[in-house]
Parts: C-alpha cells; structure tokens; sequence
C-alpha cells in the first residue's frame, strides 16, 4: 500500500494530475520484464490490471495512476517474450541467453526472423551492448577516431567506451569498428567493465590458469582472461580450451553476458 500524508491528513488525489509509481521489483535472468504485472485493488477487493513498463537498470515495475491506493506487483509468465527467431531454438544450449539479451534490449536479429547465433561479432558490437548496459549515456569528447564516422550507429559507444578505459584503439587514430573480436579481446572488455561498475570478484585471483591452452593467451588478455575463468562467464571451446585468438559468435558472446549479469547479482547480493 502507497501512501502519502500532510499533517496527518492522507492525501490519495492529486488534483487530477498523474504520478508515476515506481515498485521494486527484481527477475532472475530467464524473466521478462514484460511478464512484470501490478493489480489495482480498491475498497470493495475487486483487482484491476495496471498498464506498467519495466525498467531493468533501477530493477523497478512503474506505472502511471490519479491517485494512491493498495497495489498488488505479480509475474505473468504468459506476457513474457516470444521467441520470433526461427533459427532459435527451445533446446539449443544459447537459448536462455539469447532470450536474455533480446528481452533486454541489449542485442538485436539481424533479421526480424533471424538471430544468426553463429555470426561472428565486431568490436562496434561489443562495445555497442556494453554502453547499452549503462542507458546509453553520451560521451564528453570529441571523435578523434579516422575510422569511426559521425553518425554511426557504433559512434556514440565506441567513443563512450574508449573514455571509460573499457576499450582502446590500435594506434594511430584507428579503432577498428567492423573488426572480428577474438575471445581473449572481450574477457578483457568484460573484466574492464567489471572494473567500471565496481564488480569484480574478491576471491580467485591467486589461482592457476586452468584453460588448457593458456600460454596461447596474450600477456595483455592474462587478466580478463582470469576474470573469466573466476566467474565462470567462458567456460571454454572443446576441451575447456580458452581459444583466445578465436573468434567470438554471437551465441557465445549473448551466453558471456547472461553469466556475467549473474555473476554480477550474485557479488552485489553477497555484500
């Protein structure tokens, strides 16, 4: 129940004029905020359903209402997502992460129909999600890229990324938008913004490297690499191998940000 008071007078009116409720409201990685309902439930008992929207950055259910009352916040799996993609599908082992990233808005098809799970991703894509994760916010400085126009969907990201320290260029005013991305480049843009938000793992960090393939893991990915194998977000190729000059597909890159994101709830619940 909401309510407001004044001198001990409760005031549920507003003179007409909307307000907007915001109710803390947590999903696990397989919810969609779409399913997160709020009923209305007035003097008599009776229930009416608000029309609400989710905001996954505040983990709120909100919803515009005239006046103050008793809400009721609930989940209603049958207004979760539908999957539209065709090659997509229930028993495929990326299944649940692309549900994640889509459902978030974090990755898109490349098609309405198609998410083309065995594409390979660029360094714009990554860094694209990423500035997604964070609202998108703006960058303070000037493009100073040759090869990142203005105006591009990437722009704005690769820009915000590279302020934050989470990506660098290679020299010589390059960045490299349309380039593949290797596994090892990514644990280290994942550890990076790790670091960024402020969640990164206490423990682990003395152990062994456990990839078979490890000595094949650049000195400057050693520690992204880590924070992977620490969080389990790349569990490995065949083998457990790291395969760190491999490139990335998109199933695997949707999977790296589901166990991240829960990775990440599980820190922030320990402290």
């Amino acid at each position: 129940q909401y309510l407001i008071s004044s001198g001990g007078t409760e005031i549920s009116y507003f003179g007409g004029y909307d307000i907007t409720i915001n109710i803390p409201f947590s999903l696990t990685s397989t919810q969609s905020g779409k399913g997160a309902q709020v009923n209305h439930l007035d003097r008599y008992g009776n229930l009416s359903s608000m029309g609400t929207s989710y905001d996954y950055k505040t983990k709120t259910v909100y919803f515009d209402i005239s006046h103050l009352s008793c809400f009721v916040p609930y989940y209603y799996a049958a207004e979760a997502w539908v999957n539209p993609f065709v090659d997509v599908r229930r028993a495929d082992w990326y299944y649940d992460s692309v549900f994640y990233v889509v459902d978030r808005g974090l990755m898109n098809g490349i098609s309405v129909d198609h998410f083309v799970p065995a594409s390979y991703t660029t360094r714009a894509m990554v860094v694209t999600i990423l500035h997604r994760l964070q609202g998108s916010p703006e960058p303070e400085g000037e493009n100073t890229f040759v090869d990142v126009q203005d105006d591009q969907w990437y722009t704005n990201a690769v820009l915000w990324a590279s302020e934050q320290g989470l990506v660098s260029g290679y020299g010589g005013g390059r960045f490299g938008p349309n380039d593949q991305v290797t596994r090892e480049q990514i644990g280290v843009m994942l550890h990076n913004y790790a670091k960024y938000v402020d969640i990164t793992p206490k423990y682990g960090w003395d152990t062994p490297m456990r990839y078979p393939d490890s000595a094949n893991i650049a000195s400057w990915a050693r520690q992204g690499a880590m924070y992977c194998q620490i969080t389990g977000i790349i569990s490995g190729r065949a083998g457990g191998r790291f395969d760190s000059k491999g490139i990335a597909t998109r199933a695997e890159l949707a999977t790296m940000l589901l166990r991240m994101n829960e990775q990440m709830e599980e820190e922030l619940a320990s402290r």
